[in-house]
């Protein structure tokens, strides 16, 4: 088996769809081109297994957050909406740490009232504030 580089794959041609797909998404993922894949896949439905593949290709442990169980194809612009919604609720989390440890530093809040504004225990915000 001849091992190929996501990045570079342009240049190959692939007759198995599932295939062609893998490395299509991937590839546009590790360049940082989502808007070329829904673009390209707004229309079309992808396999689970492909949608699997490049899951863990790309390590997105997010992108399908859907029971697959008995579904055989999936639209890639929902998987997309999901892997963007979940970027936005992590960075929120993380802006609300910074804040909240900011605040802490400051001395203008204690560290149990900013633990109870996350929902978290002491020592779980002082592991998150370092």
């Amino acid at each position: 088996m001849n091992l190929i580089e996501v990045r570079d794959s342009k240049q190959y041609i692939f007759h198995n769809k599932d295939v062609k797909d893998v490395f299509e998404i991937c590839r546009e993922i590790f360049c940082g081109n989502l808007d070329t894949i829904r673009n390209n896949y707004k229309d079309k439905d992808i396999s689970i297994d492909a949608a699997n593949a490049i899951q863990a290709i790309a390590n997105l442990s997010s992108l399908f957050e859907i029971n697959t169980k008995g579904v055989t194809n999936m639209n890639m612009c929902t998987a997309l909406e999901n892997l963007k919604n979940e970027g936005k609720k992590e960075g929120k989390k993380e802006g609300k740490i910074e804040i909240l440890t900011q605040l802490v530093n400051d001395g203008l809040i204690s560290i149990s009232d900013a633990a109870e504004k996350l929902n978290v225990s002491v020592g779980q915000f002082e592991s998150l504030m370092r």
